[in-house]
């Protein structure tokens, strides 16, 4: 295993590359998909669902490395937090657009919704 990635940092590095690949680059496209705005923010949500209620789902790797790196300055907090911000901010300008087009009742902010559902996800 060293003699392909060299240590354990970059072991790590290149899974949650590869995690971030797999997972949050799909779950980005689930969100901006072909149907009405609502429609992708609920695929998104059904797809979470669908998830988390697998046997074989032992939690999400960007949570887990935010509780192992903390408040850290190191830059591999720095990118689990970029992804959680690119999935809430690929929400909040779906959730805008559901309001424009009357699918998000007034008084609902997407800022605030798409936190929520960043949040509820991550645990």
């Amino acid at each position: 295993m060293y003699s392909t990635f060299g240590d354990k940092r970059a072991l790590f590095e290149k899974a949650f590359g590869l995690y971030r690949k797999q997972v949050f680059s799909n779950a980005i496209k689930v969100i901006n998909g072909d149907g009405s705005p609502i429609e992708n923010v609920r695929s998104m949500v059904k797809c979470l669902e669908v998830s988390m209620t697998k046997t074989e789902c032992k939690g999400c790797l960007v949570s887990h490395t935010l509780i192992e790196f903390g408040h850290s300055n190191d830059p591999i907090t720095k990118r689990a937090k970029k992804l959680l911000d690119e999935v809430q901010a690929a929400f909040e300008k779906q959730l805008r657009a559901a309001k424009r087009s009357g699918e998000l009742r007034d008084g609902l902010n997407p800022k605030d919704l798409a936190a929520m559902l960043v949040n509820t996800a991550q645990g």
